[in-house]
């Protein structure tokens, strides 16, 4: 390969880190909340009771600022974003798997950009979290890549929380039928989606 490889260029990137901060009162869980899209009142009020519930006393409705790193192939999916004159490879290597939000930042990145615009991808994902991780910031690209990861990504996963309440509701009734927020009956057994796209507003 040293034909090739006497055509390409080594450019060093020096890591970079992001800031977020945030504030996890019960008013803006809620909002985080409906912002997935959920309007169900109830919904709304079981999610964020679960998700306050969930937070050690120490953290609830106090400023936090979290500062981290950027993945390396975030960092990496950035600076090619920033720097469209460098043509690379639209396949970038990396030692291991993506976690998922870096596999999710991939995916939304690459249904924003334009078309004829170059996309990017990894050899896969081992869909761990990372409650550090950050998102690279990219401009003008910023807003649909936040909606994108919100409605595809975090919002599925809502989804899948709400429906495993559901089955968890339906599972602990005395009867083998309970009452959707539509008022129809909904017998045990049967599938739940229709009644978690209800209280989405899907």
């Amino acid at each position: 390969m040293g034909h090739i490889l006497d055509t390409l260029t080594i450019e060093p990137i020096g890591p970079m880190s992001e800031s977020n901060t945030f504030t996890l009162s019960e008013d803006v869980v809620r909002q985080i909340i409906m912002g997935f899209g959920i309007t169900e009142d109830k919904a709304v009020k079981d999610a964020t009771s679960s998700i306050i519930n969930s937070l050690s006393p120490s953290f609830k409705a106090r400023t936090h600022s979290i500062t981290h790193r950027i993945h390396c192939e975030a960092l990496l999916l950035k600076h090619h974003f920033l720097n469209p004159a460098f043509s690379p490879f639209s396949y970038i290597g990396v030692s291991k798997l993506s976690c998922y939000p870096c596999y999710a930042l991939f995916h939304a990145f690459n249904k924003s950009v334009g078309p004829g615009e170059p996309k990017y991808f990894t050899k896969g994902c081992h869909s761990k979290l990372y409650p550090k991780w950050v998102l690279a910031k990219f401009a003008s690209m910023d807003s649909s890549i936040r909606k994108c990861l919100v409605k595809e990504h975090f919002g599925v996963a809502l989804k899948e929380w709400l429906k495993m309440q559901l089955d968890s509701q339906c599972g602990s009734d005395s009867t083998n039928a309970s009452t959707t927020s539509d008022g129809t009956e909904l017998w045990e057994g049967e599938d739940l989606s229709q009644e978690v796209d209800h209280r989405l507003g899907l």
